[in-house]
């Protein structure tokens, strides 16, 4: 699995490479971030190899239905963040997602989980728009009004 994922992780910063850049931005361009976490993803996977080869990674083997709810219950927060977030924008849905994820992991203390959800999404958001000067998913209507409210502090 680690083998797999390290090769698809090289294949896209190959393809990040490849993402045009101006010459007003040539130090930071659009491609950092995806190398960022694609170069994280590649010291996992090394890490992850060696401690397969160690032994030290356990396989579990589970039959319950249980089990598969609970796996499936963040596969499907994923294709609702990623099919809503067109139509709400991203920080909205990101608030949405990252507050109802970590509900799913189990977080239970509701004025971190709250303040988690607003800070990250705006950061990252004022991040890519101001400093990457990377569009993102306004939203429509009045979803658009909030979003473009707070990308203008």
């Amino acid at each position: 699995m680690s083998i797999s994922l390290f090769a698809t992780s090289v294949y896209f910063i190959y393809l990040a490479d490849k993402i045009p850049t101006s010459a007003k931005f040539s130090d930071v361009s659009a491609a950092i971030w995806p190398k960022i976490i694609l170069g994280c993803m590649i010291v996992s996977c090394i890490i992850l190899f060696i401690k397969s080869l160690k032994g030290s990674v356990s396989q579990s083997h589970s039959s319950g239905g249980g089990e598969n709810r609970r796996l499936l219950a963040p596969v499907l927060l994923c294709l609702a963040y990623l099919l809503t977030m067109r139509w709400i924008g991203f920080l909205i849905s990101s608030a949405i997602f990252s507050i109802t994820y970590m509900y799913l992991l189990g977080f239970r203390k509701k004025s971190r989980m709250v303040l988690i959800s607003l800070a990250a999404p705006i950061l990252i958001g004022l991040l890519f728009y101001r400093l990457l000067y990377v569009p993102i998913p306004k939203g429509v209507w009045i979803f658009k009004t909030i979003t473009e409210a707070f990308l203008s502090l």
